[in-house]
């Protein structure tokens, strides 16, 4: 039988290895099978084109600017749209490793545990609503866009999101 401080101790050291475990999008995540094949990138279209931010965070950067650039074919604007969500999921990723390693430095368990459910449950939220209205599309030639422009949606809101959620709860307050 282990004492209370055993516990915390072997909880504080799971807590830590979550850490520095990147967070995996749900539509890339094993467990998840996609729904439609169109939702996911192949391996040749992740190629990342880099942004230039213009020193704004990307949930604060010109968007609508940066999509302006499209010649309005379906190809560019799926292009611009992925490399955009790639940008975002990272922005994405790095909050939650900011905000765990506040809460583990704090030796906050209990809240970096609801942290990463909270994170968890919205990774299947939003890749059921990225299918959702990806999946309107299917059959015709904007599915592939449909899902990697919302996406980009999605994660721009998350993104957001977390950034509000540093004002709103006192465990990441710094």
């Amino acid at each position: 039988m282990s004492t209370p401080m055993q516990r915390t101790m072997r909880l504080f050291f799971l807590f830590s290895m979550m850490l520095t475990a990147p967070c995996v999008p749900a539509q890339d995540r094993p467990d998840v099978t996609p729904k439609a094949s169109s939702q996911n990138p192949t391996p040749a279209e992740k190629g990342l084109q880099k942004i230039d931010l213009a020193g704004f965070a990307p949930e604060d950067f010109d968007w609508k600017a940066y999509f302006a650039n499209s010649d309005h074919s379906t190809s560019s604007d799926y292009t611009l749209a992925t490399n955009a969500s790639q940008v975002l999921r990272a922005r994405i990723d790095q909050l939650c490793q900011q905000y765990r390693a506040l809460m583990t430095s704090r030796k906050e368990v209990a809240a970096l545990a609801v942290f990463d459910e909270m994170q968890q449950h919205w990774e299947k939220f939003a890749s059921a609503e990225i299918q959702f209205v990806g999946s309107a599309w299917e059959g015709g030639s904007g599915a592939k866009l449909a899902y990697a422009r919302h996406r980009f949606e999605v994660y721009l809101r998350r993104a957001k999101e977390l950034r509000a959620l540093k004002q709103a709860s006192l465990h990441l307050n710094e």
